[in-house]
C-alpha cells in the first residue's frame, strides 16, 4: 500500500463506531481530503492529541479501501485562539464550516490554505472577530473566482448586490438582493487588494461591519446554498 504525507488542518470529525473517527482536513498538498483516524478515541491513542481543530498538523497517510488512513500526525502549530469570547468562537467555526462545505475534494487550493493560516493567526490577536469573519469570507470567494463583481459601483448612487448574480447594480434588481452602502463597497475594495493585518489598524472600518456580514451571509445563501449553523451544532455533525 501507498503511504504519503501533507500539511493540514482538521475542519471536522465524525465519530465512527467505538473507537475510530472520519476526518475531513485541509491540506496544502492534496486540498480537502476525508480519512479514517482508527482508534483516536481511545484514552491512551497517541494520535488523539494531534488531531484537533486548529492545528496545523504533519500527517502521514496510508492507502484505504474506501478512505485513507491515518497512521502519523504531529501538531507543529497550535492556533491559540480565545474561545472563551463568543463572537472569535462563531467566527472561527464560520470559517471552518465555508472551506468543510465549499471546497472540493481532493483539488489544491494553496492560496485558500494561506489564507486560512492567516485569519488563524491574526484571530489570536486582539481584532474585531467581525471584521475577520468579513475578510475571509469575501478573499475565499476571490480564490473560487465567485466574489461580489464591484466593478460598476460609482460613489454617491444607491446601489444593490443582486445574490443570485453577485453583481453590485445601480438598478434594483427583481428579487434576492441587499442594499449596500458606499462604506461597505469602500471596505470590500480594501479587503479584495489588502493583507487583513493593515485593514485591521483603520479604525473606521468597524462602524460597517455589520452590514456587510449580513449582506455575505444572504449571498452565501443564495448564491451557494449555504446557509451557515451555530458552531455547536456543526461540531456535532
Amino acid at each position: 500500500m501507498k503511504n504519503y504525507s501533507a500539511t493540514g488542518l482538521v475542519l471536522r470529525r465524525h465519530n465512527l463506531g467505538e473507537a475510530d473517527r472520519i476526518l475531513t482536513i485541509f491540506t496544502r498538498e492534496k486540498g480537502k481530503i476525508k480519512v479514517v483516524a482508527k482508534g483516536v478515541r481511545r484514552g491512551k491513542a497517541k494520535l488523539a492529541g494531534h488531531l484537533e481543530p486548529f492545528c496545523e498538523i504533519e500527517l502521514r497517510f496510508v492507502k484505504g479501501r474506501n478512505l485513507d488512513l491515518v497512521i502519523g500526525a504531529e501538531a507543529t502549530h497550535i492556533f491559540r485562539l480565545p474561545m472563551q469570547i463568543e463572537d472569535t468562537l462563531v467566527t472561527s467555526y464560520t470559517i471552518l464550516e465555508i472551506l468543510s462545505k465549499m471546497l472540493p475534494e481532493e483539488q489544491p487550493n494553496e492560496t485558500a490554505y494561506d489564507l486560512l493560516v492567516e485569519v488563524l493567526t491574526i484571530l489570536c490577536e486582539d481584532i474585531n472577530p467581525h471584521l475577520v469573519t468579513q475578510y475571509f469570507s469575501l478573499k475565499f470567494l476571490q480564490t473560487i473566482g465567485s466574489q461580489p463583481d464591484l466593478d460598476d459601483t460609482v460613489p454617491g448612487s444607491r446601489h444593490y448586490l443582486a445574490y443570485d448574480s453577485g453583481q453590485v447594480l445601480p438598478q434594483r434588481p427583481h428579487e434576492h438582493y441587499g442594499i449596500i452602502s458606499d462604506e461597505t463597497i469602500k471596505l470590500w475594495r480594501l479587503i479584495y487588494t489588502n493583507p487583513l493585518n493593515q485593514i485591521a489598524r483603520i479604525n473606521e472600518v468597524n462602524d460597517v461591519l455589520l452590514e456587510g456580514e449580513n449582506l455575505l451571509t444572504q449571498y452565501y445563501q443564495y448564491h451557494f446554498n449555504l446557509k451557515f449553523v451555530s458552531p455547536k451544532v456543526f461540531q456535532a455533525k
